[in-house]
């Protein structure tokens, strides 16, 4: 078990004890820590659990993996020691990790998209991420991740 450090963007700071092999994100969400939001569950299909490590934790706790460097991109003020909590696992060696979540996470938009376009009645579940007004990405529900220069959203169709 160990002991993690919530500091939210105002100072105020919680300390939670964690199971070994949970991860950052679940002791968060378990626990009601403001500012994670994890909208995909821990999938690393958003970037809704964004959180800055410390700068003493950043060797324990290791760099991203290329999928959460591409995650990433959706978070709002990504700094060098951003991570995405879901993707850190909680062990002894995490005892006092302290993270700090953002001032706000990403803004998310949802919407149905058919998996084959007039040949099944399958539909899929992605999102759609709009970062600063910049871009449009959509992930599929198998967290994969396709830039979509061309995309455009219109509020009023397909959106829930």
């Amino acid at each position: 078990m160990a002991k993690i450090h919530f500091v939210d963007h105002t100072g105020e700071t919680r300390i939670i004890d964690v199971e070994n092999g949970a991860t950052v994100m679940e002791a968060a969400i378990r626990n009601a820590v403001p500012g994670i939001e994890a909208e995909c569950g821990g999938a690393c299909a958003c970037a809704t659990c964004h959180v800055y490590v410390d700068e003493a934790w950043r060797g324990k706790v290791g760099a991203p993996s290329p999928m959460e460097e591409d995650m990433l991109d959706f978070g709002f003020d990504v700094r060098p020691n951003s991570r995405l909590s879901c993707q850190i696992k909680v062990t002894d060696e995490l005892d006092g990790l302290v993270v700090s979540t953002p001032e706000r996470q990403a803004r998310r938009r949802l919407y149905y998209a058919p998996s084959t376009p007039r040949r099944s009645q399958r539909w899929k579940f992605a999102m759609i991420s709009v970062v600063s007004g910049v871009g449009l990405r959509v992930l599929s529900s198998i967290s994969t991740v396709t830039d979509c220069a061309e995309a455009t959203h219109r509020p009023s169709e397909n959106t829930t």
